[in-house]
């Protein structure tokens, strides 16, 4: 077996292959394990505090210059953020924008972590989420899915949760999009963060624009993902006959 996986490591690094489709029709179970702990969270903690102008490990480390485009000077801004992972978006854009009040979501036990040490240290402008469901407690007027919504089994519910709250933006950075194929979405194995194997959906471009417009949200702003532009596509746009973008998509609530 690890003559197989040397072999498997050997191909993947040669053709420098990032994902590789797949005949599942769902993501498996205990899809793309993240971990974290106190020492993690203390560690991004003193990064911040050493460097407050540090950028954060997102998808779209701009997002600060975003929210100043599209709210007013002394508007208050309610951040969801969905998958959020590490503290460091919240510890960013809190030191940018005093008029921001941070939701942290991601894993469930992840969730649990982050609000306990949160109460902990008394952070400022913080709260988060234990599950989707508690949305409702929230008032919220922007969503950020950092490159997160493809690698969800139940995106539509989360989806459907958050648009009834309304939120006036929802932005998904890093989402790979397709065109020039009937096919809603399919499934890909992740093989560049080798030896991890995660599973995640691509979609179909107007199937995944349906989602938000089924809920009155209009795209507003779109364009190629540019924090990650050399992930390689090839092997899957050859085999299928189709190109595929690593997309960034602001929607507005059109009501």
């Amino acid at each position: 077996m690890k003559i197989i996986d040397y072999f498997k490591k050997k191909i993947i690094k040669k053709r420098r292959l990032f994902f590789i489709k797949t005949e599942l029709d769902k993501l498996p179970k205990n899809n793309y394990p993240f971990g974290l702990n106190k020492k993690i969270l203390e560690d991004t903690c003193k990064k911040y505090i050493a460097n407050p102008e540090l950028i954060p490990n997102i998808s779209y480390p701009k997002i600060d210059i975003l929210l100043k485009k599209i709210f007013k000077k002394k508007q208050k801004i309610y951040f969801l953020d969905i998958g959020a992972q590490f503290i460091d978006n919240y510890l960013f854009l809190s030191k940018k924008n005093k008029n921001l009040e941070y939701i942290y979501f991601d894993q469930k036990i992840n969730n649990k972590i982050v609000d306990k040490f949160s109460k902990i240290k008394k952070l400022k402008r913080f709260k988060s989420l234990i599950k989707i469901q508690d949305i409702k407690k929230h008032k919220i007027n922007f969503v950020y899915f950092g490159s997160v919504i493809q690698y969800m089994h139940d995106y539509n519910e989360v989806i459907n949760l958050i648009s009834k709250k309304k939120p006036k933006f929802i932005f998904f950075s890093g989402t790979s999009l397709y065109k020039n194929l009937k096919k809603n979405r399919f499934v890909v194995r992740q093989v560049n963060v080798w030896p991890q194997i995660n599973y995640c959906f691509f979609f179909q471009y107007k199937y995944f624009l349906q989602l938000l417009e089924k809920y009155n949200y209009k795209l507003v702003f779109k364009r190629n993902n540019l924090n990650n532009p050399k992930i390689n596509y090839s092997n899957i746009s050859k085999s299928l006959t189709i190109k595929i973008n690593y997309t960034d998509l602001l929607f507005k609530f059109n009501g």
